[in-house]
C-alpha cells in the first residue's frame, strides 16, 4: 500500500468529519475542510490553538505541490483566523518544502508516526468494559466522550455526534453498565480502514478500553471487506512513547513512516 493511498483515506475521514457538523455550528465556529493545492485543509476557527483539527494533510503527495500552494494555504487559514500545521509524509514533493515553509516562520512541531495492519483478528484484550456499536439514540453519548476525552468545549460534542450513521462511517462506545466511558471510530473507503476519534474519559484510563475498541474496529474492517487498517498518533516523546502508541503496537500494528509537522508562526 503507497503512502498515497496511506494519506488519502486519512484526509478523507478527517474532511468528513469537518463535514458532519450541522451547519449552525459550522457557521458559529468557523468548522471548515477544503481542498486547497491538492491538499486537505481543516480549520476550527474557535479552537485555533488545536493542532488535531487545524491541519493540513496530504500537500505534495501524489503530485508536486504546485507554485504558490504554501501561500494559498496560508491564506485559507489567514481567513479561518488560525494556526495550524502541515503535515509533511516522505513522498512530499517537491524535496524542499520543509526549506519553503521554514523561509515562511514556520517550525518543527511533534511529528505523527503512520502505522498500518492487515484485518487478521488483533491479540485479545481484557477490559471490563462493554463494547458496542453506536446507535442513533447513543450519537450524544459518542459526540460527549470525545469531546471530554480530548478535552474539547461542550459545543464540540454535538459536531462530532454528527459522524454516527454518515456513510463510511462506524462509531463504538465502551460501556461501564449504563455510563458510556470511551469511544472510537472507523472511517473505510477503498478497502482501507482508518481509525480515529479515540478518546477515553481521564478518570476511566487504564481499563483496557481502547486495546478494546481497537479490536472492535479491526474486525469490522474486515467484515467491510477492507484489506489494510490505518492510524496515526504522536511521536514518542525523548523516546518514551505515550498510550495511544503503545496500545496500536500492542495491536499488532507497524510504524510505517513519521510525518513531521509544520506549525505556522503565531498571529
Amino acid at each position: 500500500m503507497s503512502v498515497v493511498e496511506l494519506e488519502r483515506v486519512e484526509a478523507a475521514a478527517c474532511a468528513d468529519l469537518h463535514r458532519a457538523a450541522p451547519p449552525e455550528l459550522a457557521e458559529r465556529y468557523g468548522i471548515r475542510a477544503v481542498e486547497v493545492a491538492g491538499a486537505t485543509c481543516r480549520a476550527v476557527a474557535a479552537l485555533p490553538g488545536v493542532r488535531m483539527l487545524n491541519h493540513v494533510v496530504g500537500l505534495g503527495v501524489g503530485a508536486p505541490a504546485p507554485e504558490g500552494a504554501i501561500e494559498e494555504i496560508d491564506a485559507f487559514y489567514r481567513s479561518a483566523g488560525c494556526r495550524y500545521a502541515v503535515g509533511l509524509s516522505p513522498e512530499a514533493r517537491p524535496h524542499d518544502l520543509p526549506a519553503r515553509l521554514r523561509a515562511r516562520g514556520f517550525a518543527a512541531d511533534l511529528a505523527w508516526v503512520k502505522f498500518a495492519r492487515a484485518v487478521q483478528p488483533p491479540p485479545p484484550v481484557r477490559t471490563d468494559l462493554a463494547i458496542a456499536a453506536v446507535e442513533p439514540a447513543w450519537a450524544s453519548d459518542f459526540g460527549r466522550v470525545v469531546m471530554e476525552g480530548f478535552g474539547l468545549p461542550d459545543w464540540a460534542g454535538e459536531w462530532i455526534a454528527g459522524v454516527v450513521g454518515r456513510p463510511r462511517w462506524t462509531c463504538y462506545v465502551a460501556w461501564d453498565g449504563d455510563a458510556p466511558v470511551a469511544a472510537a471510530a472507523l472511517y473505510a473507503a477503498d478497502a482501507v480502514a482508518w481509525l480515529g476519534l479515540g478518546a477515553t474519559l481521564p478518570e476511566q484510563r487504564g481499563r483496557g478500553a481502547q486495546g478494546a475498541l481497537i479490536a472492535r474496529r479491526v474486525a469490522r474492517a474486515g467484515e467491510l471487506g477492507c484489506a489494510l487498517v490505518v492510524t496515526e498518533t504522536g511521536a514518542p516523546v525523548e523516546g518514551r512513547p505515550g498510550p495511544s502508541y503503545r496500545n496500536i503496537l500492542r495491536s499488532g500494528f507497524s510504524a510505517r513512516y513519521q510525518r513531521p509537522n509544520w506549525r505556522s508562526p503565531g498571529r
